[in-house]
């Protein structure tokens, strides 16, 4: 059994609006995850060590891997040459291979990062397993687990979605509910792509977080919007975006998603009322280097660990984190006209906090993927006065605009190429300049 260490993030639940993540005391909590799906088989301690040291440097909150996963799951070894399970036999744990997985997590923990565990990885048919055969198991995981940063992670497996396999994932949410004492959150990731609204578990007791998997959907915002209207409330995000450098279907080297790609994704997801992101890159994901064959990718991951998205994810964590985001709400209304096209789609988000009761926010984000004019109706703010600039989100560097009176549309433009945000601020609430090296003394 891994030791027990002191970690002030080691529990985690839905905030009091069911919208957003806080810790155990309270602290508002941002899922900022990088999908590390190969982690525990593919390496060795080194490359841990490594990955895990520039995800927390990159200012990640959480590494989303699999305990096993892929072809032959039971059976297939990890960088030790130790399979997860004595002659595949899930009622038998191999010791040796669940000590790696320990590493994993006591190691991201030091590290101020959580481990969103999924105890089942994609690619395995759980279908030939029994729930009983299946439930020991997770049970054997969950004890082993539950005084760590973990979170849990339920679903995907081999691509199929009926009765049979939700009965799978049900007793699998139960009993993890029951053996962690109700103290680590339970999400459930769904097989299709991209998802649809909220899951067929929406109002289980044992499910605590909502992911959805947008892939190639060309407008990713739509499930978050479906799911963040859907009843009882529950925390969302996207947990399967499609992958940085990703090849497309169809497509050749220059059929690969950019970081623009990555960032409108995620940008768009928050802003319509996600709760944090997951990233990913395809490199990453499998641990490419030259020993994989048939992954399609073209970066070793030691590489590819440091690829543009991958640094830039941190500056949509630092733009939320400067508000008071357990407040924050989705609120297209901000936006006069949005366009048709959707890449060329406009996403706003704001504050909750009317101090009188109405339906207004002290700040405001709108997201541009493109550069194009911003209509705003500045009566969805609070105030006399709004300070307006615009940010950045590969640099993470903002350009103030000045104060504006409250009253009526305005329109911003951005200052360059490709995606802006655009920050709204009510003047007398003083909040500081978003992003680092502000500048104030610009205007446009």
């Amino acid at each position: 059994m891994p030791p027990t260490i002191a970690f002030h993030r080691s529990h985690f639940r839905a905030a009091p609006s069911s919208r957003n993540l806080i810790t155990g005391n309270g602290t508002p909590f941002f899922w900022l995850a990088d999908s590390a799906d190969a982690l525990v088989r593919r390496l060795d301690r080194a490359g841990i060590d490594l990955y895990l040291r520039t995800r927390a440097s990159q200012r990640f909150t959480i590494i989303h891997t699999a305990a096993f996963g892929g072809v032959d799951a039971l059976r297939q070894t990890n960088a030790y040459g130790l399979a997860p399970f004595d002659d595949g036999d899930l009622a038998r744990p191999n010791e040796g291979y669940f000590a790696h997985l320990d590493h994993v997590v006591l190691r991201a923990n030091a590290l101020g990062l959580a481990v969103a565990i999924q105890p089942v990885g994609a690619g395995f048919a759980a279908r030939g397993l029994t729930v009983a055969a299946l439930s020991a198991y997770v049970a054997f995981l969950a004890r082993r687990y539950r005084d760590q940063a973990v979170m849990w992670v339920v679903g995907s497996g081999d691509g199929v979605d009926d009765a049979t396999q939700r009965s799978l994932w049900t007793a699998m949410g139960t009993v993890l509910r029951e053996e962690t004492r109700a103290r680590q959150m339970i999400a459930y990731l769904p097989v299709e792509t991209p998802t649809r609204g909220a899951p067929w578990c929406q109002a289980h007791p044992w499910m605590d977080l909502a992911l959805h998997r947008s892939g190639l959907s060309p407008e990713p915002w739509a499930s978050i919007t479906a799911g963040y209207a859907s009843a009882p409330a529950r925390p969302l995000l996207d947990g399967d975006p499609g992958r940085e450098d990703q090849l497309a279907p169809g497509g050749e080297c220059d059929g690969r998603l950019s970081a623009h790609q990555e960032r409108m994704v995620a940008y768009w997801s928050v802003f319509a009322g996600a709760c944090g992101h997951t990233y990913a890159n395809h490199s990453v994901c499998c641990f490419h280097d030259e020993t994989t064959v048939g992954d399609q990718a073209r970066t070793r991951w030691q590489d590819a660990l440091h690829d543009p998205a991958a640094e830039q994810m941190h500056n949509l964590r630092q733009l939320v984190e400067a508000r008071p985001f357990q407040c924050r709400v989705p609120d297209q209304s901000l936006l006069a006209q949005t366009p048709s096209d959707p890449v060329r789609h406009q996403c706003a988000t704001r504050g909750d906090d009317d101090d009188f009761g109405g339906d207004r926010g002290s700040y405001a984000f709108i997201y541009t993927p493109v550069q194009q004019p911003v209509t705003v109706d500045l009566t969805r703010l609070t105030g006399s006065l709004v300070e307006a600039a615009w940010f950045d989100p590969r640099t993470g560097r903002s350009l103030w605009l000045g104060q504006f009176p409250v009253r009526g549309l305005r329109t911003f433009t951005p200052p360059g190429e490709d995606d802006w945000v655009l920050v709204l601020d009510d003047s007398a609430r003083n909040y500081q300049p978003v992003g680092h090296a502000a500048d104030r003394s610009m205007s446009f």
